[in-house]
């Protein structure tokens, strides 16, 4: 066999969608720079749909696909054809929103450094990515998701998680797939009907006495609309209604319940008042920093369980009576357990919670 390595031109000069405005100069102070790295993913488009539902007018978003210069399993041309036009598909999901809509298409060698270089040059405030993309590596998300979940920490990122039924759907024949993808990328009418909505979202945002938490609801702060909602939630550990002693000529320490439940009682109290606290703390800098918010927009929540806060968390966020949109969490909060870069709580929720976005505010 004899393989033939053509030259590959390290950018592509895209011409912009006809009938199209692709920028917007608005006199807004309050401009945002979001970013949304583009393949020929549903997941991708879905990431797009979701930003342009929570941009303003005016904001500034940024829509980047990076090739790897070894994708040669499909034809140069029909790679970056495909690649031009699941770039339009995102575009087009922007129509009407009134935004300064920046394309860009990067051969490299490799796309996940590739993706978090061009992060650090123009600095989103939020990077929206779906879960999974074209990467042959799988786990609860992708590699390249993973990777700029772990590299960019100068804004902040949300993932689109999968459902169960997504995931079923995802067990399709991989050449059907891989035509699919070759074809170029076209929005669904769901992503479509998606994009087209304004705000409306429901925000379940996650906090303890942390700086992260307080991060995550100043970034809250400044990106909700007048048309949403937000839940700050507060869960704790329940005090232990039971203490350990170590009896004479013991080797393990043996479980005594209390005497009376007087000491119980008390420590139980005193959790759910530090929850409650922590909840109306984050609740309060909200509204005092967007004044034009109805104290019923925003609600203080607590849980106090013996399950722990990561499982709490999933528990309200899994209930399909609470109308949840968007899971909003920092990186670290007080857990003694650390991550390289996600705290432990934050860790279990990211890779326990299913067909929620997840928002990782650094």
């Amino acid at each position: 066999k004899c393989f033939v390595l053509l030259p590959v031109p390290t950018s592509f000069k895209l011409p912009p969608p006809e009938n199209k405005q692709l920028t917007f100069n608005s006199t807004s102070t309050m401009v945002k720079t979001y970013c949304v790295p583009i393949d020929c993913s549903e997941d991708a488009l879905r990431a797009a749909a979701l930003c342009a539902r929570m941009c303003n007018e005016g904001d500034i978003v940024h829509l980047f696909s990076s090739i790897a210069r070894t994708s040669y399993h499909i034809p140069k041309s029909h790679h970056a054809d495909s690649r031009h036009r699941a770039l339009h598909a995102a575009a087009d999901l922007f129509t009407g929103k009134k935004v300064d809509l920046k394309l860009k298409m990067d051969v490299c060698t490799d796309v996940r450094s590739n993706i978090t270089d061009y992060l650090d040059s123009v600095q989103p405030d939020c990077v929206f990515m779906g879960s999974r993309g074209l990467g042959d590596i799988r786990g609860v998300i992708g590699s390249v998701s993973q990777y700029v979940l772990h590299h960019y920490e100068k804004g902040s990122i949300c993932i689109l998680k999968h459902s169960a039924k997504e995931k079923k759907e995802e067990s399709a024949p991989q050449d059907e797939k891989a035509e699919e993808q070759a074809a170029g990328a076209v929005a669904s009418p769901e992503v479509k009907e998606a994009a087209a909505q304004s705000g409306g979202l429901h925000y379940f945002l996650c906090v303890d006495d942390s700086k992260h938490a307080e991060r995550a609801a100043k970034f809250m702060a400044g990106h909700i609309k007048e048309t949403d909602t937000l839940t700050c939630f507060a869960s704790k550990e329940a005090p232990p209604q039971y203490y350990p002693i170590i009896p004479a000529m013991a080797m393990e320490p043996v479980a005594v319940q209390w005497k009376d439940n007087t000491h119980y009682e008390k420590e139980l109290t005193n959790t759910k008042k530090e929850a409650m606290e922590v909840a109306e703390k984050a609740k309060k800098l909200v509204l005092e920093t967007v004044p034009t918010l109805k104290e019923e927009q925003v609600v203080a929540a607590f849980s106090v369980d013996v399950v722990g806060p990561a499982k709490a968390i999933c528990q309200k966020v899994d209930n399909p009576d609470n109308k949840i949109d968007i899971v909003v969490m920092g990186t670290r909060g007080l857990g003694l357990i650390r991550r390289m870069v996600l705290g432990s709580v934050s860790n279990e929720v990211l890779h326990s919670v299913e067909g929620k976005p997840f928002l990782v505010v650094h």
